[in-house]
């Protein structure tokens, strides 16, 4: 509905707890492109299962050269109520590496700081102790984590 502030319900914990095990968030590498353009960014996708909203950060924006419209939404996380200035960008599309299986994004919105840092992002080491998951085979790439997708 035009002129209400979307709600955004996210949780996330940097706590780590007691002892060596460390928290494996469900983080990936992708690439980020606008539908119009050619030019791409290899970034990490934070997948948040507790979010009903689509982030990417300010720095990821400025990489794309993506405009969006100045707007505010209210966050809910919780029980906490915040209100945010941020921008709303239109026609982002992310997809693997390899430029393959391209999805559009619903409207994502900019954030100076996603909840998660690169300390969470599994590697290869950390993915072999799932039997499940050992034939998995996760890339790392030098990049930030750009994307908080719902």
């Amino acid at each position: 509905m035009e002129g209400t502030e979307p709600v955004v319900n996210s949780l996330t914990s940097s706590d780590k707890g007691a002892g060596d095990v460390t928290c494996a968030m469900a983080i990936i590498p992708v690439r980020v492109k606008l539908n119009n353009r050619s030019q791409s960014v290899e970034t990490y996708a934070f997948f948040d299962s507790g979010s009903s909203i689509t982030f990417c950060s300010q720095k990821l924006m400025r990489q794309l050269g993506a405009n969006g419209k100045k707007t505010q939404i209210t966050i809910n996380t919780m029980g906490n109520t915040q209100t945010i200035n941020t921008c709303a960008i239109n026609g982002l599309q992310v997809s693997s590496l390899s430029m393959e299986h391209m999805v559009d994004l619903p409207k994502v919105y900019t954030k100076d700081n996603l909840p998660v840092s690169k300390e969470h992002i599994p590697t290869q080491r950390e993915i072999k102790k799932w039997t499940h998951l050992e034939s998995v085979d996760i890339p790392e790439i030098d990049a930030d984590i750009g994307i908080n997708d719902r």
